[in-house]
């Protein structure tokens, strides 16, 4: 899968589990660069939704579009589709049920 992310940051997390950790504390920190692993290991969005660890699931109402997978408790990475079925795009971290 190709991955991009909407903002540096969300990709120096990813490359980094420190700054992930800094940013998002222990639980999501460390499980947010592994979730990352899972989506380039992916060779097409069918592939993610299989992995059913992810909980791929797409969003409503005014994120119509979006998606979410799991990281851990409530939180979770949202997600666009590219225009290719192997291209996604991070947009953020978040615990959207707060």
């Amino acid at each position: 899968m190709l991955v991009s992310f909407r903002r540096r940051q969300l990709e120096r997390c990813a490359l980094n589990q420190a700054d992930a950790i800094k940013k998002w504390g222990p639980d999501v920190g460390t499980r947010y660069p592994d979730r990352i692993a899972e989506l380039l290991a992916a060779p097409s969005w069918e592939a993610l939704e299989a992995l059913h660890v992810l909980d791929l699931h797409p969003l409503a109402g005014d994120r119509q579009g979006q998606y979410a997978i799991k990281i851990t408790g409530q939180w979770r990475i949202i997600l666009e589709r590219g225009d290719a079925p192997n291209e996604v795009t991070v947009l953020n971290v978040e615990d959207y049920h707060r």
